[in-house]
């Protein structure tokens, strides 16, 4: 963390100059956060534009449920659902089908 509170990545690409990407983990969900890079010789240049991107939030709600046609039998039901319109921004993983 530096003195004004940022969190601060420091990616040491000593050797390596042509790798021009990172992976940051860690990130909170549904937290924006800031970006800019800056190159390094004997002295550091100008910092890039400062880019904004949210972690990946909430997805949104899940289409109406169903019944798949002709699937009902005697104890059995099928259902199925529209998925969500918008993943939040990372891919869904599951869905949880409750029965209640």
């Amino acid at each position: 963390m530096d003195e004004d509170g940022r969190i601060v990545v420091e990616f040491d690409g000593s050797d390596h100059p042509e790798i021009l990407s990172f992976s940051v983990g860690g990130l909170k969900l549904n937290k924006q956060y800031r970006f800019y890079v800056t190159g390094l010789n004997p002295l550091e240049g100008p910092a890039s534009e400062m880019v904004s991107y949210r972690a990946a939030g909430r997805p949104s709600a899940v289409g109406a449920i169903t019944e798949i046609a002709e699937s009902r039998t005697g104890q059995r039901l099928g259902l199925q659902w529209v998925d969500s319109s918008s993943d939040g921004g990372s891919p869904i993983l599951v869905y949880t089908l409750a029965l209640v």
